[in-house]
């Protein structure tokens, strides 16, 4: 059932490899495909409530990982949704996971949450591709990077009029195991710099284009002194119930008034703990606490590809106006398109399996991040 397909691929060392096209293996015919969006995501932007979109998108993504436990599979974040691909033995998981997710977004934040299946032949008879590789970010975290057009297009077969891929549940009774997702860092921002949401997308969908995107990157890295959304001094905890209400309302869906009180005491426990154990670099025999900041941006997702360049950067003014510039230079050739959200900070999401070890951060930019790059981008095409 090639069960362990993603877990036995190599990983590659540099994020440059994945303009490579031997870096990518086919995923198994058999596998498939379970993807969500959260509808109406753009007025859900408008009320200010991205953060609400962005905790569900990653809730997927969290509840599918518990759900499946021990077992490795490639996933994307795309802000306000999420794409993960499955063995047959795991989909009936997988999709509990989602539909548990979906009838939490409808509970806690009035949100509706579309979710399908497809299975990987189901694509390909359908003219897509689906190939993946994984990029080493860290010791402990491997980030999964999608080409040949195969995820663009189950999303598009998704969200066609009468789709037979959605799937429903009549049952509200369908839970999720939400364990580890935290949402306790404030906006991060630095002074006199811009966060940028950018989506570049080649013309071309051909596993051969991804060749195309080497100089892209090499170019943002020109443009761009430093890149990296995240930096040390930017992180700070957030204190306001306002802010933390999506972890809280998120990890306590359906729970009772005991355990909802009882939870966000010792939220605030946490932090407080959390803050002076990372302030005094604090050290056990195990872990030097001092060292969790930086084990975070090496292991966040700001960063990706699945067949476009996703990438959340941190820059200023005047090297935002030479990226867009770049930028519009290749949409005028025509080789490429692009879609771009400026905002003042960036939001984290994380997920916790262990402070000392495993645990990696979705990242997106502030007041609708990649949503609005997307819109954007889709304004330019119609």
């Amino acid at each position: 059932m090639n069960t362990n397909f993603y877990a036995s691929l190599p990983s590659l060392q540099d994020f440059h490899a994945i303009t490579e096209p031997d870096s990518y293996h086919r995923i198994p015919d058999e596998w498939y495909v379970v993807l969500s969006d959260v509808v109406g995501s753009r007025d859900a932007i408008k009320a200010g409530k991205y953060k609400e979109v962005n905790t569900i998108g990653a809730s997927c993504i969290v509840a599918t990982i518990n759900a499946l436990d021990t077992i490795d599979v490639p996933y994307v974040f795309g802000g306000d949704g999420a794409s993960i691909c499955v063995p047959p033995e795991y989909l009936e998981l997988t999709k509990e996971a989602f539909l548990g997710t979906k009838n939490m977004a409808k509970v806690a934040f009035s949100l509706e949450l579309r979710i399908g299946a497809i299975s990987v032949k189901e694509i390909r008879d359908e003219g897509g591709e689906l190939l993946v590789a994984k990029v080493q970010l860290s010791k402990v975290y491997e980030q999964a990077v999608f080409t040949g057009g195969g995820l663009a297009l189950a999303d598009k077969l998704l969200k066609q009029k009468n789709s037979k891929y959605i799937i429903e549940s009549d049952s509200q009774k369908v839970m999720a195991d939400f364990t580890g997702l935290e949402c306790r860092w404030d906006r991060v921002s630095q002074d006199g710099k811009l966060v940028v949401s950018m989506l570049v997308k080649c013309t071309e969908s051909s596993l051969n284009s991804v060749k195309e995107y080497r100089k892209i990157i090499n170019n943002i890295e020109e443009i761009v002194s430093s890149e990296h959304p995240i930096t040390e001094p930017a992180l700070k905890f957030s204190f306001n119930p306002r802010w933390l209400k999506n972890e809280f309302r998120t990890r306590t869906f359906a729970k009772s008034f005991f355990d909802k009180t009882k939870y966000i005491i010792d939220l605030y426990y946490r932090i407080i703990i959390g803050k002076i154990l990372m302030g005094f670099n604090f050290k056990t025999n195990s872990f030097n606490w001092g060292n969790y900041k930086s084990d975070l941006i090496m292991n966040s997702d700001y960063k990706k590809f699945d067949d476009m360049l996703r990438v959340v950067l941190s820059c200023t003014e005047d090297e935002k106006v030479s990226l867009t510039n770049y930028l519009n230079q290749l949409e005028e050739e025509g080789s490429f398109r692009f879609g771009i959200h400026t905002s003042e900070a960036a939001l984290v999401t994380c997920m916790i399996k262990e402070y000392s070890g495993m645990h990696f951060h979705f990242v997106d930019g502030d007041d609708g991040g990649y949503a609005m790059a997307a819109i954007d981008m889709a304004s330019k095409i119609g």
